[in-house]
């Protein structure tokens, strides 16, 4: 199964996975990764997680408090610019990869190309590698965004964007670091389906998750990340969410599978 997806349900994915079966989540200290770390735990699995670094207690410890985490979480260290050897030890034996490790800031951007895409793209690179040659892995479930379907400078409000759509108009030459953010984040999916095209992607699977705005407490109990300062930003007034457009085409679209209401599955 290949398939790109607007948003997902997190304790739906941890309940799908049998409990024998170990689970990767690469950026395992970060906002998200930490919550999807938590709730395969929550669940009974044995998770494996990535970090930049084993040394830094900041971004280490809470992890190792979190419930079952003495009994079946297990910390490695990983650089998304050290190539597919870097997440080979973590893969070992595993049967499912969470591909949540990216830059994630739109601003204080010096080089784009070096900060933001080139850890994108040769981070999801040296994953893929890693889990196809693993031998063991089935899937892996990359952390995209809405921003590879449709850029922020795009304007039309007429369309209704699908896993056919690709984000087009964000360039790295442009002087948006906001554009150079999305960029990355295009490229880097671009690059995971790419390589399932290859000889050595051939059987491993691929299930690309888009948010738009992460919201909710964070376990790290960190206020450093990219989507907390965003949550700010938003209570403070500083940038306004606005869904209204959503609810009118609510009322006349077609309650397929997808898009079905989360309680109802």
């Amino acid at each position: 199964m290949l398939s790109r997806a607007s948003c997902v349900v997190l304790g739906l994915l941890a309940s799908a996975v049998s409990a024998a079966e170990v689970v990767c989540v690469t950026g395992a200290s970060g906002y998200l990764g930490t919550e999807v770390t938590a709730q395969l735990l929550d669940a009974g699995h044995t998770v494996r997680g990535t970090v930049r670094s084993l040394d830094d207690s900041a971004k280490v410890e809470y992890l190792e408090r979190l419930e079952g985490a003495e009994e079946r979480l297990q910390l490695f260290e990983a650089d998304l610019l050290k190539g597919k050897e870097s997440f080979a030890p973590c893969f070992e034996g595993a049967t499912y990869v969470f591909h949540i490790a990216s830059p994630f800031t739109t601003s204080k951007v010096g080089d784009p190309m070096a900060e933001l895409v080139k850890p994108a793209v040769e981070g999801t690179r040296a994953v893929m590698t890693a889990a196809a040659e693993a031998g063991t892995v089935k899937r892996v479930v990359l952390t995209s965004s809405i921003a590879a379907v449709r850029s922020a400078k795009d304007s039309r409000t007429d369309k209704c964007f699908n896993e056919d759509d690709w984000n087009t108009v964000s360039s790295i030459e442009s002087g948006d670091t906001h554009d150079h953010y999305q960029y990355s984040k295009t490229a880097a999916e671009l690059e995971a389906w790419d390589f399932l095209k290859t000889p050595a992607g051939a059987g491993l699977e691929l299930a690309t998750i888009l948010p738009s705005f992460l919201v909710g407490p964070s376990l790290a109990q960190r206020i450093d990340s990219e989507s907390i300062s965003n949550m700010a930003a938003v209570l403070h007034g500083q940038v306004i969410i606005d869904c209204h457009c959503a609810y009118i085409p609510a009322v006349f679209a077609s309650l397929s599978p997808r898009n079905l209401p989360s309680s109802t599955l």
